[in-house]
């Protein structure tokens, strides 16, 4: 494989994985309307009021719209790397200059989610945030357990 090669094959998974983090960050308990609204047991252990479920509601309803044009640009920045990868012969400056443009259009999506997810928490009472803190903390030691079990080489290796 020539040096260009291993480069490309080297920013192509570099990219893909920041992606993977990128999803993955986000699948955790209080980023988006799924993991408030889309979860029943979240909502029996918040206790939330029909008020309240209405006002978060609302607040990621508002953001749909960006969230739209985010994930637009964010496609773009995708293609765009994707073709620069691709050109030949090799341009590093290229791709690196179309990496950075990607990596601001991922740090702007995430910012977007976070400030939504801190939108409805301001709909919350003081008991309902730390039962969610709870439910996040069991969720993050239930992934760390699987991991924890995955990397140990137990899951799923047949003998």
């Amino acid at each position: 494989m020539s040096v260009n090669n291993q480069v490309r094959t080297g920013v192509i998974a570099l990219i893909l994985a920041a992606l993977l983090i990128s999803s993955t960050a986000s699948a955790g308990i209080g980023f988006g309307p799924r993991a408030w609204l889309g979860r029943e047991h979240v909502l029996k252990e918040l206790q939330l009021t029909d008020n309240q479920k209405a006002q978060i509601k609302d607040i990621f309803a508002k953001g749909r719209e960006s969230r739209r044009a985010s994930y637009e640009q964010l496609r773009q920045r995708q293609m765009a790397l994707r073709e620069a990868t691709r050109t030949e012969p090799f341009d590093e400056g290229l791709i690196r200059s179309h990496a950075q443009e990607l990596a601001q259009a991922q740090a702007e999506m995430m910012v977007a989610r976070a400030r939504l997810a801190n939108e409805a928490l301001g709909v919350l009472i003081p008991e309902q945030r730390a039962k969610l803190d709870e439910l996040r903390q069991q969720r993050q030691q239930h992934f760390r357990g699987r991991w924890q079990h995955r990397s140990s080489g137990a899951g799923g290796q047949k003998s």
